[in-house]
């Protein structure tokens, strides 16, 4: 599987797969918990993060995070175009406010 790294934050890597056009994004270990916090902190951010995705789907046009075995990655089709922050911050300020 060939993975283009696109965006590294404090939280997650995220990755391209451009051979099967998905998104994957990697929660990072934190080296400073203790393992099993880190391990349990790590599966509840992601499991909310799928859950907020999951319902996002049904209201406007997001990408369905799919299935995962891995409880540290979620990953989701590939939506080719802007980052939504730099559209937003394109936005006049009333309309940032509805959103």
């Amino acid at each position: 599987m060939s993975l283009k790294l696109i965006q590294q934050g404090a939280e997650a890597k995220i990755f391209l797969d451009e051979k099967n056009n998905l998104i994957i994004k990697d929660r990072i270990s934190k080296s400073y918990r203790i393992p099993q916090l880190d391990k349990k902190i790590i599966k509840q951010r992601t499991k909310a993060e799928t859950k907020l995705l999951t319902k996002a789907n049904r209201i406007v046009n997001a990408p369905l995070p799919e299935k995962s075995k891995e409880s540290n990655k979620i990953i989701m089709p590939y939506v080719q175009g802007e980052k939504l922050s730099t559209s937003l911050n394109d936005f006049p300020l009333e309309n940032k406010n509805k959103l």
